[in-house]
């Protein structure tokens, strides 16, 4: 180790040359070996100041940020690694000044992507709980101190450097681990960051970009506060219950900030025993969370964010004192019944959209109460994309509504939407084990019928939609091996159909197209041989049909055509042996006269070279010339 130092402290003191000149990648990894080896026989070594002269020179290299090659990475990671491990070390050695001179690089402005200096505190927060509360204490009063200068006297610079001391604290608490966490949750360092945002959101004299400023702040923040002490939470409660609805500008503006900070802090569970005040205050404040989010004039995110805090206040432990048909028939449905006597759509859209996070939460909470509240309002989705008309759902006196807002038949549509939402939605500890089941018992043979051809009038495009989301967000043993024949069918008549439809809207068809083939991609992907074995070869002019009908290079159109491509990639395994040449022939010619290895997304030429590779080993003539020639081989 003695022999090596010299060596160490040369290349670190020559990097910046090695950066800008032809770089010895074989030394500079023999250096990073040897930085870890140090570390682990650093008691044994003789002459330790030699080492603290080391630890300058990487920390000189390491702060302040700037950008680092890819080809150094493995490199300044070992520096990340060495430093970390000498900051935890006793104040007697040299490199105990490196954790002040960290926090101030990393607390200053800089546009590079990815920072040594925070990596490095966050290894040393993994190893420590004093130094990682040095850390977010550190970064907790540099943003608020930063935050109030700013206001005063708002600066680019001054600017950059609050939401680099926001990235880096957003860094440290996420990943520092639990000494970090807990530095976040128990100190209640949470708390003053919205404490002062907060008050400098009162301010009347607040300009637009001003405020633009501070909900980008907190949105850098926000996802630290899944980590949140029950004081925090109740403190956060308390502030925005008052206020919502808002009653004046400066509400909304703080409603703005504060809501979507609330949604990260009622995502986890909360104990009855620690959260009893903040449970009741949630209870109280569901109608007003109801009509806000509810608002067609309120943002898109704290719509969506007071959204996701009814959802997690039903999905609680502590609802079942909650009389949620009775919030769903008062505050919901009355707003569905005027806006499609009114013909708003919007309005519309988004009482279906509150409607569907209720039944969302109240199938996967269980219970009498929400399961019957769940079903009611799938039956009313159900019967608008099957008739466009239903009753509204928990409601006494019986009420149904008939919408018509275009020829596109659009309430049909946003009910098969709001379905999928329904569906789509991630596993969690507080689900009813068979809330799946029970949809698909209650949903799915009605959809199917309403899919079936029948004379004088055409299936909707919605069932089909419907349908689709199912095939999508259910897995094959969940749907039946039986039934996934009959699936598999109906999503190829529903391609075949609407594409030789021409009075369908063509955004509605390619959203169609890319939910029934990404369900048959997943179906065949899938250990489903008899479900395709015989129609297999019927499925190649089909999805070749969809490519030649998909050749822009919009994002609907090139998921489309990647998705067709991918589908024709799985056919080989579901096709006859004795067919398969004659099938090889038919999609390579084809996809030569359609350019599609020539297209200019990326994306398909990938795709489309995977698909001729795979389809080129069953027989095709590989010394014709052309794109799929000898010439275009991948």
């Amino acid at each position: 180790s003695d022999e090596a130092m010299p060596i160490l402290i040369r290349i670190a003191m020559d990097i910046n040359a090695q950066m800008e000149n032809k770089i010895d990648h074989r030394l500079l990894d023999m250096a990073a070996t040897s930085l870890d080896t140090i570390i682990s026989i650093y008691e044994h070594v003789s002459d330790k100041s030699v080492i603290g002269s080391l630890s300058k020179c990487i920390l000189n290299n390491i702060c302040p940020a700037r950008l680092v090659p890819l080809s150094l990475k493995k490199y300044f990671d070992a520096n990340s690694r060495f430093l970390s491990y000498f900051v935890l070390k006793d104040n007697n050695d040299p490199i105990s000044p490196a954790l002040s001179c960290l926090l101030k690089s990393a607390s200053v402005g800089s546009d590079v992507e990815v920072r040594y200096d925070v990596s490095t505190l966050v290894l040393c927060c993994r190893s420590s709980h004093d130094i990682a509360s040095n850390i977010v204490y550190f970064f907790v009063r540099e943003l608020t101190v930063k935050l109030t200068d700013w206001f005063k006297n708002p600066e680019d610079a001054k600017s950059l450097n609050c939401i680099t001391s926001a990235k880096s604290l957003r860094n440290v608490v996420l990943n520092g681990g639990i000494h970090a966490a807990d530095a976040w949750k128990l100190q209640s360092a949470s708390s003053h960051i919205f404490k002062c945002v907060w008050t400098l959101l009162e301010n009347k004299m607040l300009s637009e970009s001003h405020r633009r400023f501070l909900k980008d702040i907190s949105k850098l923040l926000e996802s630290c506060y899944l980590i949140v002490s029950s004081k925090c939470r109740l403190h956060i409660i308390r502030q925005i219950s008052p206020i919502i609805p808002p009653l004046s500008d400066t509400d909304y503006v703080r409603l703005q900030y504060s809501l979507p900070i609330l949604a990260y802090c009622v995502s986890t569970s909360l104990s009855a025993a620690d959260d009893g005040d903040a449970i009741v205050e949630l209870h109280q404040m569901l109608p007003s969370l109801c009509e806000f989010s509810l608002n067609a004039d309120v943002d898109k995110i704290s719509r969506s964010s007071s959204s996701a805090i009814i959802h997690s206040i039903i999905l609680g432990k502590d609802s079942l004192n909650l009389r949620v048909q009775k919030l769903t028939g008062e505050s919901i449905c009355p707003v569905v019944y005027e806006s499609a006597i009114r013909q708003d759509l919007v309005t519309f859209e988004e009482t279906l959209r509150v409607l569907a996070v209720i039944a969302s939460a109240c199938s996967r909470r269980g219970g009498q109460e929400f399961s019957s509240c769940s079903d009611e309002i799938i039956k009313f989705f159900i019967s608008l994309i099957c008739g466009g008309s239903g009753r509204l759902p928990c409601v006494k006196e019986e009420k149904v509504v008939s919408p018509q807002f275009g020829e596109s038949d659009r309430s049909s549509l946003l009910a098969a939407k709001a379905l999928g939402t329904i569906l789509a939605v991630s596993f969690c500890v507080e689900d009813s084990r068979f809330w799946r089941q029970r949809i698909l018992s209650i949903s799915l043979s009605t959809l199917m019928e309403a899919c079936a051809l029948d004379k004088g009038r055409s299936p909707p495009i919605s069932a089909f939609i419907a349908v689709s989301h199912f095939c999508c967000c259910f897995s094959i043993n969940l749907l039946g091996r039986k039934r996934v024949s009959s699936l598999i069918d109906l999503l190829v008549r529903g391609l075949v159909l609407f594409s030789a439809a021409e009075n369908e809207n063509e955004d509605i068809v390619d959203e169609y197209f890319l939910l029934a083939l990404s369900g048959l991609l997943k179906f065949f992907s899938w250990d489903t041989q008899m479900a395709v074995e015989q129609n297999g070869k019927n499925f190649v002019p089909i999805l070749l049909h969809v490519i030649s009908s998909h050749t822009a290079t919009n994002a609907s159109s090139v998921s489309i055509t990647v998705l067709a491509l991918e589908c024709l990639c799985l056919l080989p395994n579901y096709i006859s042996s004795h067919l398969k040449f004659e099938t090889s022939v038919k999609i390579v010619t084809k996809l030569v006269a359609l350019n599609v290895i020539g297209s200019k997304s990326r994306t398909v030429r990938k795709a489309a070279s995977r698909t001729r590779n795979v389809w080129f080993g069953y027989g095709v003539d590989v010394s014709s010339e052309g794109p799929f020639g000898r010439t275009g081989d991948v």
